[in-house]
């Protein structure tokens, strides 16, 4: 169907399990897919126990580009489908197609933080991540839908 296709860079660290760290943050709350942290100028989420491999597959899979769609009730990602419920997990898809639609340059990649102690937050922000630790791989396109407010 139709709607606006963002692409989001995409990045991977050079080294497994090494990763910056989110950095200050305003709880989100937490829903039945995630945990959401919102930054000074990042979105971070930390996807639930349930959903972690199949989620990470699919969002940072090396070779392919995965297929992602963000409804407003409803998230696609490759093989995913998912009910985005009201409360938490509404609210952060929200903000995150807030920033898909802002115009601005929108970096993924993962982050960590001493209050998830070894989760890693999938975070999307304006900003690129350290180069240092982080390689760009393929980007993501990702279809919001068109019409009203997204």
């Amino acid at each position: 169907m139709g709607g606006k296709i963002v692409e989001v860079h995409r990045y991977a660290s050079y080294y497994r399990g090494w990763c910056q760290a989110f950095g200050e943050f305003e709880p989100g709350g937490e829903g039945p897919c995630c945990s959401w942290l919102f930054g000074e100028d990042a979105i971070g989420m930390v996807v639930a126990e349930s959903l972690h491999r199949p989620f990470m597959r699919e969002l940072l899979h090396h070779g392919e580009e995965p297929e992602v769609r963000l409804e407003p009730e409803r998230l696609h990602c490759g093989s995913l489908d998912l009910a985005i419920e009201p409360g938490p997990d509404r609210r952060g898809f929200e903000r995150l197609q807030a920033l898909l639609r802002s115009g601005l340059s929108v970096h993924m990649y993962l982050t960590s933080h001493i209050f998830f102690p070894g989760a890693r937050i999938v975070t999307f922000s304006p900003r690129r991540p350290l180069i240092i630790m982080y390689k760009e791989i393929q980007p993501m396109r990702i279809c919001l839908p068109s019409g009203e407010e997204g």
